[in-house]
Order: structure tokens, then sequence, then C-alpha cells
């Protein structure tokens, strides 16, 4: 089975974590650096393209000491700019970036220059230029191997500038991740979707363990009598481990890539129980961009190969020169993991055999404090509702089964969800009175949202007003100070509540410290409202307080400014 840790709304879990392990030939000495940061010297400057004079934006610098070990590290901004520091044990300045010949300037001559070192950089001629290197010796020789590892130097410049983007200069980012359930035929069954809009992150998705973890023990952790697949992020493509581990060849990219090479990976060593990745990495020589990674998981079950199991990671270069991830996917074997309610209550089930299983996520924007920005190509919903003789309904409310994705109604009955990920979703559409607590019929409907494309829909509904009159039509006298409020009592999982004691209390205009009690029972009506509808006069405060035995008092306050109030009370668990 595959296990994720992204969390849904009802489910458990965790969201994504991880830690990043740097590579011993990148390695920061921080034990070090505050101690050396007093006689640092700022080193700044431009780097430039040798033969246009353009900037080079997405350069690595990297500040070298005696053993090649990385001090600080920084990266060229859109206008090919950088600055960092230069402490005592730097001994060179090295500058990379993918489709161009490294530089290096030696620490002694910035000292010189007062700090300011411009430097040019060449673009490769020849892409693939053979490079002797110290290959797995247990890999069988080919006649390409010196071109692979060409390869796999500009491929490797180009995830260290997008782990050095995401130290140095991390966007706000919005994101969403997700969990798919596909039937045999490799369609989406169901999906759950979580977006995070408040995001400020430095690592959007990165890997939870060293390469030398994966190496001894492979890229699957058995916990809780499930089985997780982990993903070969950048941070572990970068390390020594990982390439002594593996064997390298040169895939041509065809005519659906016809300006791509692709750089296949596959594990030297095989070792029975343990789960390798074996892959490719797509480089665009052309625009001398990384493109994305493809895996597959190998020394699995049987059963587990059937669903195909690995993933994909795909690469976005931005207008800043920063190498973001854009999104992911992992894929294996799996159950149909699920939270069995959301606050609408059970959600339902889609009865289809589960094939496989895709964990994923994908960046929905990004910004950064240069003012660069980006946002993705997804889908959209729209809705727009009507009464019976075709007048807008306004205020309504619409949410998508097994997400966190809402929208409210405006005044001309028009509601859109944008940022939607593909595939297909069910919709409930409740009025903004009973329909939020759960007493006045919902509208459903399912659609699949397509990317770079609106979804539209158009819904007969009744006015949330008509639907509080009906329920309230014994109660209502329609005097013109008349205010009717509905106080619906729920459990955690959206059911009724019955035998929570309760009380009301009321004042005109405010409330003070004890107002007078109007209204109080033991227990609720069968459907966990208080009495039904209760009748007031505009302009009065009220206090609700609801609560079990030996529990602390539930309370809600309102000031009655309409004919119709809707209250809806959340009762916690009881007490062991």
């Amino acid at each position: 089975m595959v296990r994720s840790s992204l969390s849904f709304p009802a489910a458990t879990g965790r969201p994504l974590a991880y830690r990043v392990m740097r590579s011993a030939a990148l390695a920061v000495l921080l034990s070090s650096f505050g101690a050396l940061l007093a006689r640092a010297q700022l080193v700044h400057g431009t780097v430039r393209d040798a033969g246009s004079g353009a900037p080079i934006s997405g350069v690595v610098v990297l500040m070298l000491d005696s053993a090649s070990l990385a001090r600080s590290r920084a990266i060229t901004d859109s206008r090919g700019e950088y600055r960092v520091s230069l402490d005592q044990s730097v001994r060179v300045l090295r500058f990379l970036r993918i489709g161009f010949t490294p530089e290096e300037r030696p620490a002694a001559s910035v000292h010189e220059t007062s700090g300011d070192v411009d430097v040019t950089m060449r673009a490769l001629t020849q892409p693939l230029a053979p490079v002797r290197v110290q290959a797995n010796p247990s890999c069988p020789r080919r006649g390409d191997t010196e071109l692979a590892f060409s390869l796999w130097e500009q491929a490797r410049s180009a995830l260290l500038a997008s782990v050095v983007a995401r130290e140095m200069n991390p966007p706000r980012a919005t994101r969403l991740v997700y969990k798919r359930t596909l039937s045999t035929d490799d369609r989406i069954a169901e999906q759950l979707v979580q977006i995070d809009s408040v995001a400020v992150s430095e690592r959007p998705f990165v890997a939870v363990s060293s390469s030398e973890d994966f190496v001894s023990g492979g890229f699957a952790r058995d916990t809780t009598g499930m089985r997780q697949y982990l993903a070969p992020y950048a941070d572990v493509l970068l390390e020594d481990a990982f390439v002594l581990a593996h064997c390298f060849h040169v895939r041509d990219g065809g005519a659906s890539r016809p300006t791509q090479v692709g750089l296949v990976f596959e594990t030297g060593r095989r070792r029975r129980g343990r789960v390798d990745v074996d892959g490719v990495i797509w480089v665009d020589t052309a625009a001398r961009v990384l493109v994305g990674l493809e895996f597959r998981y190998v020394g699995i079950t049987d059963i587990s190969e059937r669903a195909r199991p690995g993933g994909e990671i795909w690469f976005r270069q931005m207008t800043n020169g920063l190498l973001v991830i854009d999104h992911w996917h992992i894929r294996g074997q799996g159950a149909r993991e699920r939270p069995p309610h959301d606050e609408l209550g059970p959600l339902p089930r889609v009865e289809v055999p589960v094939y496989a299983t895709q964990y994923g996520g994908e960046l929905v924007e990004a910004s950064w404090s240069d003012g660069h920005a980006w946002h993705a190509t997804l889908g959209k919903l729209a809705v727009r509702a009507v009464d019976s003789a075709g007048r807008a309904v306004s205020g309504f409310d619409l949410r998508l089964r097994g997400t966190n994705y809402a929208g409210h109604a405006t005044q001309q009955g028009i509601m859109e969800i944008p940022n939607l990920l593909p595939g297909p979703y069910r919709a409930v559409v409740l009025d903004s009175l009973l329909g939020r607590v759960g007493l006045a019929p919902s509208a459903t409907f399912e659609a699949t949202i397509r990317r770079e494309s609106a979804t539209e829909r158009r819904l007969t509904l009744k006015s949330a007003l008509e639907n509080f009159h009906a329920y309230c039509a014994a109660s209502m006298s329609r005097e013109a100070d008349e205010a009717i409020v509905v106080v619906r009592v729920r459990t955690a999982d959206g059911q009724p509540e019955h035998d929570a004691p309760w009380e009301i209390r009321r004042e005109p205009g405010k409330l003070g410290p004890v107002p007078p009690l109007v209204a109080q029972d033991d227990h609720e009506s069968a459907d966990g409202t208080l009495n039904r509808c209760l009748k007031f006069k505009k302009g009065d405060a009220i206090r609700v307080q609801v609560w079990r035995e030996g529990q602390p008092r539930v309370t809600e306050e309102r000031v009655l400014t309409s004919e119709a109030t809707v209250i809806g009370v959340l009762l916690p668990p009881n007490r062991p």
C-alpha cells in the first residue's frame, strides 16, 4: 500500500514534513560561521553572458575553502547580481549555471577589487562534452558514460540552483496537495484536495531523508503496517551517495521531446527487500533548463508492480531565473484511505475497484520580494443560481466535498471557485441561513474540472429566506419588528444533539453581566434545535448557552438585526 503524510479535512496525520541533508561536498560549516562573521567581507557583482553581455540569472555562487567545502553560497537575481559574505577561510569563488561553463575566481583577487567581482560565463557550444569521472564499478561499460556524466554535471548545477534559490530567496506561495484513487482503466475515481493559501515556505516539496539513508534503506518505509514510498528530491540527487549507487546513460528525447535529452539512472546493485528508484532526468539543452524527473520503484512485489509505482517531479524556470518545483506526484498500490466524513456529514463513496493511489502536490502561485510573480493554469467552477421565476438567488454557499474549496454567491447569484485541481468533484449548494446548519435541503451536482478552462453550471434554487419562512411558518406573525431565531446543536460529526441542557438570556440593545432568562430546557428538539423557532424583537441581544454535564458551557451571542437569524452550536465530545 501507499501511505502519505498529507492531511485533509477531518483526516488524521500531518502535512508534508522534511529535513534537508546537505552534501559533504557542499556543506555549509555553520559552527564556525558566527566566529568569522566579524572578519567577513561582503562580495557583490554581476554575472553576464560572454557572448551577448546579457545578465544571467540563477547562477549559483559558491564560497569554497581549501578542502572545496562551501562556506556560504548565493544565487544571482533577475539582473544577474549577487551578494555573498567572504570570510578568511575562503580560497575560491565558483560560479555554476546549467548550460554554461563553470567559472572560478581566486579569493585573493577579491581583496584587490574592494569586494566587487563581475564575471562572464560562456554558453556551452556542445551541451554534452565528455568528462572523465570515477563511475560505480558495478555498472556495465557503455560508450556514452562520459557523455552521461557531462549531462549529469549540467543537471546537478540546475538542482543545486533550485536548492539555493529555495534557501536564499523563498517565495510566498500558495500550494495544494491531493490524494487520488485510480480505477482499473486509470481514470480518477475520487480525489481529496487541500489548498493552502497562506503558505510561506523555503521548502515547498523536499525529501524526508538523506541519500545515505536511501542507499542503505531504500525508498520505502513500513510504518504502522502501511508502506510509504519516498521521492528522490533535489537534495537527495545532489549527494555523492546517490551518484555512486547508480549507473547512468543518455536517452534521446525523440519526437515528443525534440530539444530535450534524458539522463537515465539505474540502481547499480540490487538488494533483496530494498526498494530502489530508477528513472530519467530531462534537460532542455536548447533553453538550458532542467525540465523534470520521472522515476519508478524497483525491487517491489509482483502485486505492487501492477500499479506501476513511481512518480514525477517537474521544475519551472521563473522569469527571475529561479528554479522551483511546480508539481509532483507519487503513485503506488493502495487502499481507499479517506476520512469517513467532513463537516457536512458522511462522505459518499465511489464504488469502483481501486487500482492505484496517487499522492501529489502542485504550486498554485508564487511571488517574490523583487516583484516577480507566477500563477499556475488550473481550472475554475462558475455557478449561477436562479429561482423558479428566473430571478437571481443570492447569498448561497457552495462547497466541494473532500476538499477545503468553498465559495459564496454574489448579489447577482453568481459564485466562482478558481484554482481548482483538474479532476472530479462533488458539489453541495447550501442556503446561507438554515443550510449552514443542515436544516434546509441542499442541491448537489458533480463536475469534472479541466485545466485552463471554466466549468459552468446553472441551478434553480429557493432563496434562503423562502426556506426559512417555510421552516418557521407556525411561529411567524410577520410583525415589522419580529426577529425569529433558530439555534441548532450538533456534535463534531454533524449529528444533531438531543440531550444537552441549554438556556437563552435576552436584553434589549446589549447584554449586561446577567441578562434575564427567557428560555431553558434539559434537551433539544428531535432535529437538535432549541424549541425549533424562537421569537424575539429586532434590536434584542441574546446569549445562548449549551453544555454537557461536567463540561464548560458553549456560548453564542448575537444582536438581532434582521427577521431571520440562524445560530449553529458545536458541542465537544463527551469526556471519558
